[in-house]
């Protein structure tokens, strides 16, 4: 073969490379990486309807994925939103209403912070007494924290065997706070399953005695005042909170009758020289003297020769039990000479004085 035609051919064969590696490299298109969406930031909402100053539970809210019109409303109060955990919200208060599914700012709580102790929440000189009470004798325990109830004693009384039994209800704590309920200080809402409810109620230190002993001699109840009685009642305790106020809570009420010697009351009890007893029921539920059999008495004749003189009659001191009892107004019977038991303690055995 010809030294020529060898050339030809490497030449070609040069040329043929060369146009193969110039239709790579123009016709090359680079493999494209896989497109990466970006993920959402998580946000923490409701799960349900919030009202202001509930205790949320974590049950309450759920972690979502922020929408793209929250992200730009939401882009800038970035510091305002919570950890998106459910956990976040564990023993906060609610400040505003939330819908359910609306993102939960740092805004819509109370201060980070633990409920008031109970004797910050009380007046000067009051007490916080509680008490468990039938949830069908408490308006169903729909009574809330801040409202304002009288407390009614139901009691059987007699005056010993074989004497007539009466039930009968009277006031013995009018128009009182109610402090606490169910032995929490945290505002929880939730329904009431318990049979009894536990409610704490701020009285002056006279009703707390007489609350504690009326405890074991019938049955209590609270019945709510009305709304007009309770923003009174409120605005007084205010002013007295605001004037700093010895805490008569007396001065609250000021509707006389029992009212008009409070202050003596309450003053005896603090100073321990007056005990709350059968006594203070006898007053309050007006309970008259037990009669007793009338002493005909002696009668003396006098004969002056053959002249009968005027018989001479010695009568009993008095007809009726004499009232020694401290502090029983004059007319009212003693509390000694009466038993005073609950509606449910039928049993002899459960009688109580």
């Amino acid at each position: 073969m010809r030294a020529s035609t060898i050339f030809a051919l490497c030449l070609a064969l040069l040329v043929g490379l060369a146009a193969a590696v110039v239709n790579r490299v123009v016709n090359h298109k680079p493999a494209l990486a896989p497109e990466v969406k970006a993920t959402p930031p998580q946000v923490l909402v409701a799960g349900r309807n919030i009202f202001a100053g509930d205790l949320i539970q974590p049950n309450w809210v759920k972690v979502r994925p922020m929408r793209p019109d929250e992200e730009a409303s939401l882009g800038k109060q970035k510091d305002l939103l919570l950890p998106p955990v459910a956990e976040a919200v564990y023993l906060r208060v609610a400040l505003a209403n939330m819908r359910a599914d609306e993102p939960i700012l740092k805004d819509h709580l109370q201060e980070f912070a633990k409920p008031d102790a109970l004797s910050k929440r009380l007046l000067p000189n009051a007490r916080a007494v509680s008490v468990a009470v039938a949830k069908d004798r408490c308006a169903g325990g729909l009574i809330q924290v801040g409202e304002w109830v009288d407390v009614l004693l139901t009691s059987v009384i007699d005056h010993g065997e074989g004497s007539p039994v009466s039930t009968q209800t009277a006031v013995i704590c009018p128009k009182v706070r109610v402090l606490a309920k169910r032995n929490q200080l945290w505002p929880v809402f939730q329904p009431i399953n318990e049979e009894d409810v536990q409610f704490t109620l701020e009285l002056n230190p006279y009703r707390a005695s007489l609350m504690e002993f009326a405890k074991t001699k019938g049955a209590l109840s609270l019945v709510p005042v009305s709304s007009m009685e309770q923003s009174r009642l409120e605005t007084r305790r205010k002013e007295m909170v605001d004037q700093g106020a010895t805490g008569r809570l007396v001065s609250l009420t000021k509707d006389g009758g029992e009212d008009s010697d409070e202050d003596r009351r309450v003053s005896k009890v603090v100073a321990g020289e007056s005990p709350v007893g059968q006594d203070d029921l006898a007053r309050i539920f007006a309970l008259k003297p037990i009669p007793v059999e009338k002493d005909p008495g002696l009668t003396i004749q006098q004969i002056n020769g053959t002249t009968s003189v005027k018989p001479a009659l010695f009568q009993a001191v008095s007809s009726t039990r004499e009232v020694t009892s401290r502090g029983v107004s004059a007319g009212l019977g003693s509390g000694a000479d009466f038993r005073f038991r609950s509606p449910d303690a039928s049993a002899p055995g459960k009688s109580k004085r």
